[in-house]
């Protein structure tokens, strides 16, 4: 790699088995890993080969994400499955989640125009009957204890 970077930006991986991974350098002095990205670093191994980590950006920080030590020289073609399904499910959580977000705010909207809240219970994203999906109280996103972004009444 050269001097100065902290590694290569994954920018997309081809779903072929031997396609290739299109990659831009990350300049060393970058604070941390935009959200759903992947970061691969290399450096030559002790024996022979390569030792190749990567890392995926979160929203407030970094983790580990895997290891190949010793990798052969054609180790882009054995990071590639890991690394192709780990930005496919970042792709998923990502859409997921604006799914939920359009819910939420489709939910309010809904509301509004049935006449707004009634001050005796948490808005409830405009669901008949007023019960929110599983779903929604495992992401955190029902408007729990907020009407419309004020308190809601005790």
């Amino acid at each position: 790699m050269p001097s100065g970077v902290r590694g290569a930006l994954v920018q997309r991986v081809s779903a072929l088995p031997n396609g290739p991974l299109d990659v831009t350098w990350l300049a060393a002095e970058t604070p941390r890993l935009p959200l759903g990205h992947i970061l691969l670093h290399w450096e030559p191994a002790s024996l022979a080969g390569w030792d190749v980590t990567a890392h995926l950006g979160l929203a407030t920080t970094e983790v580990h994400l895997a290891s190949w030590p010793a990798a052969p020289d054609d180790w882009p073609r054995l990071v590639r499955p890991t690394i192709h399904e780990v930005l496919g499910l970042c792709a998923a959580l990502a859409i997921a989640t604006a799914a939920l977000d359009l819910s939420n705010h489709l939910g309010t909207l809904i509301t509004d125009e049935r006449g707004g809240h009634d001050g005796r219970r948490p808005a409830t994203l405009g669901v008949p009957g007023g019960r929110r999906s599983p779903g929604h109280q495992r992401w955190g996103c029902a408007t729990r204890g907020w009407v419309y972004g004020k308190a809601a009444p005790a």
